[in-house]
């Protein structure tokens, strides 16, 4: 069976599409010219294939159905069998080893803080022997339950393999969704009110500029430190020059004093310098100077959004709305990149004063925009309802009632195929589903302090957020493409399924695991409703984030 060429040409134009927009995403936030290759390549193939299972997911629907129709009813997009699943292999293990090979080593390489490639390949697999342990253990434990029940062979250690991969990345992807299934919704609402802004971004303000402080102490005291061992031109020092001429002149000490530096500070250096030292330092100095701009960004953030919402409070009376321009605080101006929130909130306010009167400016971001604030947020508070609805209906096998099958089966009335309108439909849900889940990654902050910053990304951080991503991407399409056609039980005869469902449910125990854990999604979707509860009783802002 070929596919049609429109089907090919839909699906290759789609990939380049794809491939665009995550090289826009990577551009947004790390420089591309000098993040160097061995970073750059990992990190977008950990974006690009996960984006393109929102792709692969429909495709596989529609080609299952394909394979059915003997009517010559209408088709959507669909490729051939094989096709599909050489695709899913591709996806899948490609996946599977950045996320739990390649990234994490990648990330340690570029935060060891060593020159030579040895010495940072050498650090890289010390640092994951612990993490790589951990897996083998839990991995052990597994497969000792898997060769009891199913025997000693490939099929079994592949299911071993392919099941513990899925359950680590389904329960984290459930934990994270559930909290985003709440908070998305609740923050667009929030949105809606300039005066609300404006209230959360005053309560925020002390704490994070409170940090920004802490953050340019830090990074003072480890550019004293590099100023002191610069100034070192005998002894072990001399072995070690090069080094610390780099050190140097990343620090800025040559050229200027530090700028948050308080009076004359007792900063030294050891006696006898060695490589671990150096390595060590360099380490500190990097993540100093990215959680200063970790900071920077968040406060910069803060500071446009207040601007922004005291114009447009105080242009009621006038109706007519103009932007001044924030005068730059000198001690923050050049020194860190904007946050992509201050970034398109900038591009937008250049964009309307061109286009736009000052009272039509005021009507837009007045009423309008707030409007449509509200509108997005009854539909995403109602997505939620139908993905946690349908949550629950799915362990039961409940044949009628399920809300997400019933939506795709109403914007297609050709129920007899799975045409472009029920892709259409099923992609959304998909996309739903990875909203709410990254919303989570951005919004609550547990991460070790690590954080995306526009142009400004610490290399270390982007590979961990990429693997994550990769990480959750498989569990999560599986999870949510399987409830899309429960009605019809066409998810059964997937190519998807035939390839990672049967290692699923290899055992009774991962095949109960992937039917009932799903529900466990109403913890994190209580816990998210009570806290912000309790932050309202307390009269605190809601939309905190949480920092590790």
């Amino acid at each position: 069976m070929t596919a049609s060429a429109g089907s090919a040409v839909f699906f290759v134009a789609a990939l380049l599409a794809i491939c665009a927009f995550v090289l826009l995403l990577l551009r947004h936030y790390l420089p591309l010219r000098p993040t160097p290759a061995y970073l750059l390549l990992p990190v977008f193939l950990a974006l690009a294939l996960p984006a393109s299972i929102i792709l692969l997911v429909p495709i596989d629907l529609a080609t299952v159905f394909t394979q059915d129709d003997t009517a010559g009813s209408p088709k959507g997009i669909w490729l051939p069998p094989r096709v599909v699943l050489v695709a899913w292999r591709i996806t899948y293990w490609l996946t599977f080893a950045l996320t739990w090979i390649i990234l994490p080593l990648v990330g340690e390489y570029v935060d060891a803080g060593h020159r030579s490639p040895r010495s940072r390949f050498m650090y890289a697999l010390n640092a994951n022997l612990r993490y790589q342990a951990i897996v083998l253990g839990l991995a052990i434990a597994a497969g000792v339950y898997v060769f009891l029940t199913s025997g000693v062979s490939f099929a079994s250690l592949k299911a071993l393999v392919m099941a513990l991969a899925y359950a680590w990345g389904l329960v984290l992807a459930i934990a994270l969704m559930g909290h985003g299934l709440v908070a998305l919704p609740r923050e667009m609402f929030k949105q809606a009110s300039t005066s609300g802004r404006l209230r959360r971004a005053q309560a925020r303000a002390p704490r994070v500029h409170e940090k920004l402080l802490d953050a340019e102490d830090e990074l003072a005291e480890v550019e004293d430190q590099v100023r002191v061992l610069s100034g070192r031109k005998r002894g072990t020092a001399l072995d070690f020059q090069d080094w610390i001429d780099e050190l140097a002149e990343g620090a800025g000490v040559h050229e200027a004093p530090s700028a948050a530096a308080r009076g004359t500070t007792n900063t030294t250096a050891p006696a006898v310098i060695t490589e671990r030292y150096l390595a060590e330092l360099t380490r500190r100095l990097h993540r100093a100077k990215h959680k200063r701009a970790r900071f920077a960004d968040e406060w910069e953030c803060l500071v446009d959004m207040a601007v922004e919402a005291q114009a447009i409070l105080d242009a009621a009376g006038s109706q007519r709305l103009e932007f001044s321009p924030r005068p730059d605080n000198s001690s923050l101006k050049g020194s860190h990149p904007l946050s992509w929130q201050s970034y398109v909130s900038k591009t937008w306010r250049k964009a309307s004063k061109a286009w736009l009167t000052p009272r039509t400016r005021y009507y837009l971001h007045a009423n309008i925009l707030p409007s449509i604030s509200v509108f997005v947020a009854i539909l995403a508070a109602v997505a939620s309802v139908f993905l946690v609805e349908t949550e629950m209906l799915r362990p039961f096998s409940v044949q009628q009632g399920a809300l997400i099958p019933l939506t795709v089966r109403m914007f297609a009335p050709r129920t007899e195929a799975f045409d472009f309108s029920k892709q259409f439909v099923s992609a959304f849900w998909l996309c739903y589903a990875v909203a709410c889940t990254l919303y989570s990654v951005s919004f609550v902050r547990v991460w070790r302090g690590r954080a995306l910053v526009r142009r400004g990304t610490h290399p270390e951080s982007a590979a961990w957020y990429a693997a994550l991503a990769a990480r959750l991407a498989v569990p999560l399409a599986y999870h949510v493409g399987s409830m899309l056609t429960q009605s019809d039980g066409a998810w059964d005869r997937t190519v998807f399924h035939d390839f990672l469902g049967r290692m699923i449910d290899f055992t009774p125990l991962g095949e109960g695991f992937s039917r009932w854990f799903p529900v466990f999604v109403l913890v994190p979707m209580m816990r998210t409703t009570r806290t912000e509860g309790r932050a309202m009783h307390l009269g605190l802002a809601g939309g905190e984030k949480v920092e590790a």
